[in-house]
């Protein structure tokens, strides 16, 4: 969220600190910022607010007042001018869809001159990103990006009869501002007048009473309705907006009818002619207050440290709760727009980031992890992980959702993840087919990798593990199946399990089964084993000592990895017998230059050449920038550099 500072500094009396200033506020307390900006004298902040805040926090006014309790300054909050000449129309209404529909509040207000536009507010709307696009348009943006409630508003010539707050009826067409035409199917809420929808109510407004240059009187609507009718009907139609967004997380029904009276001074702002009706307010769900008992002895061991209750009482206060302690019970009511604020570990938090997250003492767990309590699962999982990598395995994460399988996914992310995987298998060799290019960047003659992770075919979700093994060059007597056949028993061996294994012909794969029930298959796609990892466990004996400590000598240190494609060159030469490979092998590297991304022998034998002993040598030599993509001649130019240096040790190139 676009947070402009000259805004906020409108809330407050005293001079706010600087961009970089209240950024470090907000991270040690509250958000993440993402950027800051200095746009037109001003600084906009990009404000992350994640859903557990976002029901209260997406607005201006919000965001001010978390700095105010941050800085201890009051905030000053100076609204438009009430108007004064009162209109004698009342707002035909009706709420047919209560469970829904949790409070509808509305006004109708005449002689606006919507062809001229506010500046000041064009230009706060501009600052954030947000298109000026006339006077009424822009002050229902303005109040919403000012205190969160989003609104609504009719061309009031344009209606015929009262407006409903109302299921639609199937089949009933609505034409959304920007001109595209949507059947509706009875599932959407949508406000409505004797001739038909009018909006999707909180997602997209309708063409048909929509506002133009030449509007001079609205029916304004300021509504709160249910986060999850909002989000169905925005993802169903694409239709996602900032409004939305608002509602979707469950912005407060106190703010209705205040962000009217907002939204009606700026209209009436140096027009003296602007006429407004009294609200008419439906308001079929009651929010009433909530005490919440705290004990001071869960902020201590929450926070890890003694919070003296006059600092507990002061944040709470700051944050406008109303507190009162009896014997070290803490009783709050947290404001109503708060509804965040529900359990006692709510309030903690709260007091944790106020005071900040650097406060926070850092407590290493107890050295010995040998008398900590490991679930069987984790224990062998561990195990497993372990044998992998001793074995040369990388584990891979692929993604859980694929484009076949038994379970469909309802609202899918893509089309060809409508579906929850039926097994690793799948992705496994895909990650094995794709990888096996880039064997040489390894010095690998093969790829083997293997995942853990859960499979959903019809009958039951259950934990699988997968191992592959795909060969980049060929081996003499070996192949994939063989491999992993091996990898297979090792393993079984390694974990003591007594399983069994009905083989094809060659001994190289077939099904493997515990106890007489399979659990697994292996080489029925090459290469490749797959197993039920959760009826395994089963099967294994409780882990009777449990060991997670990491030596020192175990930890590596992250190195960045080229993004960019490499470009592999062999040479195979001639040398004297005497040579060593490594003597070689320096001169490459010292000769290749700074494209140079690693070297290594693939191939080595000794051969009598005219009655004189000679060394064969073979090397592959990549080449690879952290920066762009390389060119063939590059590549070239550095192996003519080589190829030069051989010549001048005597060597010969085959």
């Amino acid at each position: 969220m676009l947070i402009s500072r000259n805004w906020i500094q409108k809330y407050f009396d005293k001079p706010l600190p600087s961009a970089e200033e209240i950024a470090r506020l907000f991270t040690f307390h509250a958000f993440e910022i993402e950027g800051i900006e200095e746009k037109n004298g001003d600084a906009v902040l990009d404000v992350k607010v994640l859903p557990d805040r976002a029901n209260y926090a997406l607005s201006h006014r919000a965001i001010a007042g978390e700095l105010a309790v941050l800085l201890g300054i009051s905030v000053s909050d100076k609204t438009s001018p009430a108007v004064t000449e009162i209109s004698d129309k009342v707002p035909e209404i009706r709420n047919d869809a209560k469970q829904l529909m949790h409070r509808y509040s509305a006004r109708i207000i005449e002689n606006i001159d919507n062809a001229s536009k506010d500046k000041e507010v064009g230009q706060a709307l501009e600052i954030i990103g947000q298109r000026s696009i006339n006077k009424i348009v822009d002050a229902i943006n303005y109040v919403m990006y000012d205190i969160g409630q989003p609104m609504h508003a009719f061309d009031l010539d344009k209606l015929n009869g009262p407006v409903v707050a109302r299921m639609a009826e199937n089949g009933e067409m609505l034409v959304v501002l920007g001109g595209n035409k949507i059947i509706l199917d009875g599932t959407e809420l949508v406000m409505a007048d004797d001739n038909g929808p009018l909006d999707l109510a909180g997602v997209k407004g309708g063409e048909r009473a929509a506002i133009t240059s030449g509007t001079r009187s609205i029916f304004l609507l300021s509504t709160n309705i249910d986060p999850t009718m909002i989000r169905r009907t925005a993802a169903k139609y694409a239709l996602r907006s900032d409004a939305s967004k608002r509602f979707e997380n469950g912005v407060s029904q106190t703010l209705t009818v205040e962000a009217m009276e907002r939204l009606t001074g700026l209209l009436a702002k140096g027009n003296v002619e602007v006429r407004a009706s009294a609200v008419v307010d439906i308001e079929s769900r009651t929010i009433e207050s909530k005490t919440i008992e705290l004990d001071s002895k869960l902020i201590d061991g929450y926070l890890g440290e003694k919070v003296p209750a006059d600092e507990s009482t002061r944040i709470l206060k700051a944050l406008g709760c109303d507190v009162e302690v009896n014997d070290d019970i803490f009783f709050v009511n947290p404001p109503l727009a708060r509804a965040d604020l529900n359990i006692p570990a709510d309030l903690v938090e709260e007091i944790g980031r106020v005071r900040g997250y650097d406060r926070v003492p850092v407590i290493l767990p107890p050295p010995n992890l040998q008398s900590l309590h490991i679930s069987k699962k984790t224990y062998y999982e561990k195990q497993i992980r372990d044998f992998f990598a001793e074995a040369g395995f990388s584990e891979i994460f692929t993604s859980s959702f694929a484009n076949t399988g038994d379970r469909q996914i309802e609202k899918s992310l893509a089309s060809d993840k409508n579906f929850l995987r039926i097994n690793l298998t799948e992705n496994l060799k895909d990650a094995l087919d794709r990888n096996k290019n880039n064997a040489p960047l390894f010095a690998a003659d093969a790829i083997q990798v293997f995942e853990i992770g859960n499979a959903f075919p019809a009958e039951r979700e259950y934990t699988a593990l997968a191992a592959g093994i795909a060969l980049a060059v060929k081996r003499k007597g070996k192949k994939a199946n063989d491999l992993i056949r091996d990898v297979r028993d090792e393993l079984l061996k390694y974990l003591n399990a007594e399983v069994s294994v009905v083989c094809t012909l060659d001994d190289s794969g077939g099904i493997i089964l515990l106890g007489g029930e399979p659990i697994g298959k292996i080489n029925h796609i090459d290469g490749i084993m797959e197993l039920n990892l959760g009826k395994l466990i089963g099967a294994l004996p409780e882990p009777k000592a449990v060991n997670f400590g990491v030596s020192r000598e175990s930890r590596v240190t992250f190195k960045p990895f080229s993004l960019f494609p490499f470009i592999a060159r062999d040479i195979a030469l001639f040398v004297p017998g005497a040579t060593m490979p490594d003597e070689v092998k320096e001169v490459l590297e010292t000769s290749a230059g700074s494209l140079l991304h690693s070297v290594y022998i693939f191939d080595e034998f000794e051969k009598e050449i005219d009655g004189v002993r000679k060394k064969s040598l073979a090397f592959r030599i990549i080449f690879q920038s952290m920066e762009r993509t390389l060119e063939d001649m590059e590549a070239n130019d550095a192996m003519d550099v080589i190829y030069a240096k051989v010549k001048e040790k005597g060597w010969e190139v085959r």
